[in-house]
């Protein structure tokens, strides 16, 4: 039997302090999101928990299965369902509507890639026990979350500064490689600010080794291309791999051609290839600094209006266990554009990586001449 349970609750926490930016106990999102009920007959694939804040506002929290869509799929669910409960069923497109054919996966699935999957899980999970179930992953003591914002004007010159730095690289000019787009330098950048952090802070970590994980959504990459409006899963993951010493002597420009190659070296050979190993990979990853990417500008989490006008703040709060760096548009993204993103570190790590994230800002800023004055702290 497959459930989505639905609970309403009022809470006497403060609304405005929940939704700040700087850095807040990372336990204080947990009552917000409902668990997912676990039962050996009940399949739990949805958990939705409207929280009210008397005379300041509401949250809508949501617990779902990565296995049964991704992020895109549930972004588009969760519009959908704003847009129905605002406007109306009637004022959907039927192009907008989420697609629910699954046949379009299998058809895609020349090389058993789905039997290779379940083999690995089997793996991983034990012979047999293939039911759903969320990841119990222990919350770390002492962790905060906190909201980085990037506006348009410094997306732009984090760009124009990586561009500077990347001709000045004679190796990469004479390959005549196309530099790396503004999203993949922004996740370089926080990647090096993290690995800093790590080492000012005096995190132990005796793996040199550090890891970029992301993932690649295959929708519109497919021969036949499948509807952005799918509803399941249709990303692959992609592993980036390097050693810190390396990375750190490098910089930014060396980690954001990294991605960059792993990225075009997959579209090169086909978006599905080596995809048979990629749950090898993510299940095998060893200790070290590994920085995970959730989320994605495009995906429109501001856009979601159930007829109250955008929300003042969207956030994913497993990344308190899982460590990702959630992407999203900025919520001002009509007024500076630019992108923001979560991350939840230790407080003594997270205060060094403010540091270390405004102090290159700073020194981007200084490099181009620019008169930025309160730019540091507006990051934030």
């Amino acid at each position: 039997m497959i459930s989505v349970s639905f609970t309403v609750a009022e809470s006497d926490a403060d609304f405005n302090h929940l939704s700040v930016n700087h850095p807040k106990d990372a336990l204080e999102s947990r009552p917000l999101v409902p668990p997912l009920p676990t039962s050996e007959y009940i399949v739990p694939i949805l958990a939705i928990q409207v929280t009210v804040f008397p005379n300041n506002g509401f949250c809508i929290g949501a617990t779902h299965l990565h296995s049964i869509c991704d992020g895109r799929g549930f972004a588009h669910f969760m519009r959908t369902w704003a847009t129905i409960s605002k406007l109306g069923a009637s004022s959907l497109l039927p192009e907008s509507l989420p697609f629910l054919d699954k046949t379009v996966i299998e058809e895609h699935d020349d090389e058993g890639i789905l039997k290779l999957f379940l083999d690995e899980l089997d793996r991983f999970m034990g012979s047999g026990n293939r039911r759903l179930r969320v990841m119990d992953i222990e919350l770390q003591p002492n962790m905060v979350r906190a909201t980085f914002k990037v506006n348009e004007p410094s997306c732009r010159r984090l760009k124009d500064w990586f561009l500077a730095q990347y001709k000045k690289d004679e190796q990469i000019t004479q390959k005549q490689s196309i530099p790396p787009s503004t999203l993949m330098v922004i996740c370089a950048y926080t990647w090096i600010c993290l690995l800093k952090a790590e080492a000012k802070a005096g995190v132990s970590k005796t793996n040199n080794m550090t890891r970029f994980v992301f993932n690649v959504d295959c929708r519109v990459r497919l021969d036949p291309p499948i509807p952005k409006t799918y509803l399941g899963n249709c990303v692959r993951p992609c592993v980036v791999i390097a050693e810190k010493t390396n990375l750190m002597r490098g910089g930014v420009v060396v980690a954001a051609q990294l991605i960059r190659d792993v990225v075009h070296e997959m579209m090169d050979k086909g978006i599905l290839r080596g995809m048979e190993h990629s749950v090898s990979e993510l299940l095998e990853l060893e200790s070290g600094r590994i920085l995970a990417a959730a989320g994605s500008p495009e995906f429109g989490y501001y856009k979601t209006d159930f007829g109250f006008g955008k929300p003042k703040k969207v956030e994913m709060a497993s990344n308190d266990r899982t460590g990702a760096m959630f992407l999203k548009e900025s919520s001002n993204v009509n007024v500076d554009g630019g992108i923001e993103f979560d991350l939840v570190l230790d407080r003594q790590e997270m205060n060094a990586f403010i540091s270390v994230f405004v102090d290159g800002f700073n020194a981007m800023s200084y490099e181009h001449s620019l008169l930025w004055p309160s730019a540091p702290r507006s990051l934030l």
